[in-house]
């Protein structure tokens, strides 16, 4: 990741502990992101094989689609409850680990006169 650092904190050198502590915010804040985003993903997923309607039919259509595999409904929303629980605790941990970097970003902040 890219970082640019600020010629007060070259001058006091501390650059490569500026550099540790914004890669570590950077990282931090992209899992989140990335985790929140799979997170929605799935919820997006569960809806959808839930509400899905064959309108020749009018009917709910027996089988839902996740890539090559196909599955019935109930087995279908039964694995992606599944993987929204691990998306969950994903999403939690991300969120902690984000916390303590925004902190140590903040610390550093403080130490450095900017806040």
């Amino acid at each position: 990741m890219n970082v640019r650092v600020p010629l007060e904190v070259i001058e006091e050198g501390l650059t490569d502990e500026y550099v540790q502590i914004e890669t570590s915010a950077q990282k931090a804040h992209s899992e989140k992101y990335d985790a929140e985003s799979k997170y929605n993903r799935i919820i997006g997923d569960i809806h959808v094989a839930i509400t899905t309607q064959d309108n020749r039919r009018r009917e709910c259509v027996d089988t839902y689609y996740l890539g090559d595999s196909v599955w019935t409904r109930t087995l279908v929303i039964e694995e992606l409850v599944r993987e929204l629980t691990e998306a969950a605790g994903n999403v939690v941990e991300a969120r902690k680990t984000y916390e303590i970097a925004s902190a140590e970003r903040e610390k550093f902040s403080i130490r450095m006169g900017w806040s």
